[in-house]
């Protein structure tokens, strides 16, 4: 019997281990042979429920976590039973653990929270009741629960109570609260206040808005060099616009070999300025690239058809001189005229200097 409770923790040890690193057919392989030996191990039937919830197998998940004996393992299942949006049951399990005076206090406040949600969506047996869900927002006290709250608060016009709560959720790790606050004291025109609160949800929750927001307000300051760190906060996180204000900033430091990293960088997720600005270094041999008009092209073209009217522009100018591609005064005027639908305040001219700086010009511009 001792060698088996032995054999049970070492084979429990190894599971979670597998888990952890995200080894999970391993770690059920090893969960089983627990329940083989000691079919109602609280814990080996939680992490079976797991990894069958993770791979969204709701009803097996359930199964396992019925088994189970810990809070956890209730909660877990109500989480399951909303995914099959069977909500009288799932509300039941939240209640059972609300009204229990053994609940763990995580356990509990979570559970609060979905019983909220609720209320404030109206789910399942549920009437939607802001109020009430206010209440049970109210026991939480998680971050979630917070920023609900303040969201109802903001739907009922009770701005003081929003700002609260927002703040709240801010300070227990809610980052989208802390970016909701500070777009409400930028359009109250609150930049201080603003920017306060933005620094918050970039330090304190590394959050990407917040990041880039407070970025942007410190390179409107003038302020280049903190506003880089939150760039980079933002960059780091796939933020294209914080990669294109990045690479600006680094090509006009001279830094060219980090502005081409963040050009491109967010050239690749379609950032159009960026595609432009690297179809100008080529057009230019600026910035650490060598001057390659088909390049040039090719990344104007890209530009061009997110809607760039400077792209269309060039492309026009590039048909115009035969650079990177052979002259075609038709092509050219066609992309001069995009340029000027998109609002280019020089695509007119540019097209008169093609009509009319040869006849010859001006007939194979309107030929069709």
């Amino acid at each position: 019997m001792e060698n088996n409770i032995k054999h049970v923790e070492i084979e429990f040890g190894y599971g979670k281990s597998f888990f952890d690193e995200g080894k999970m057919h391993k770690a059920m392989d090893s969960f089983l042979k627990v329940i083989e030996i000691a079919p109602d191990h609280p814990k080996a039937n939680l992490y079976l429920g797991k990894i069958h919830a993770k791979r969204k197998e709701h009803d097996e998940a359930i199964r396992f976590f019925r088994a189970s004996s810990l809070d956890e393992a209730i909660l877990a299942e109500a989480l399951c039973l909303e995914k099959k949006e069977d909500y009288f049951t799932s509300l039941s399990r939240y209640n059972q653990l609300v009204k229990s005076e053994t609940t763990e206090k995580d356990i509990a406040a979570e559970a609060h929270y979905h019983i909220g949600v609720y209320y404030d969506e109206g789910l399942g047996p549920v009437l939607k009741d802001p109020n009430k869900a206010i209440e049970c927002y109210q026991q939480s006290k998680t971050a979630l629960a917070y920023y609900n709250m303040a969201q109802l608060y903001e739907e009922m016009d009770d701005t003081n109570k929003a700002i609260e709560a927002y703040k709240k959720a801010g300070e227990l790790g809610e980052g989208d609260a802390y970016y909701n606050l500070g777009i409400y004291f930028d359009n109250k025109k609150m930049k201080k206040e603003a920017l306060e609160t933005y620094r918050k949800g970039a330090e304190e929750c590394n959050h990407v808005d917040c990041a880039y927001a407070y970025a942007v307000s410190l390179d409107d300051e003038g302020d280049g060099e903190q506003a880089r760190q939150f760039y980079e906060i933002a960059a780091k996180q796939g933020y294209d616009d914080a990669q294109y204000n990045l690479a600006v900033i680094e090509e006009s430091s001279k830094n060219y070999r980090e502005a081409k990293k963040y050009y491109e960088l967010a050239a690749a997720q379609g950032h159009v300025q960026a595609l432009y600005n690297i179809g100008v270094a080529y057009d230019e041999g600026s910035c650490g690239y060598p001057q390659n008009y088909n390049k040039a092209f090719l990344y104007y073209n890209r530009a061009a058809n997110l809607g760039s009217a400077d792209a269309y522009f060039n492309m026009g100018v590039l048909f115009q001189e035969g650079q990177g591609v052979d002259v075609d005064f038709k092509l050219a005027v066609d992309a001069l005229k995009k340029a000027h639908d998109l609002g280019h305040p020089r695509a007119l001219l540019q097209i008169g200097s093609i009509m009319y700086g040869s006849e010859a010009n001006m007939k194979k511009a309107v030929s069709k």
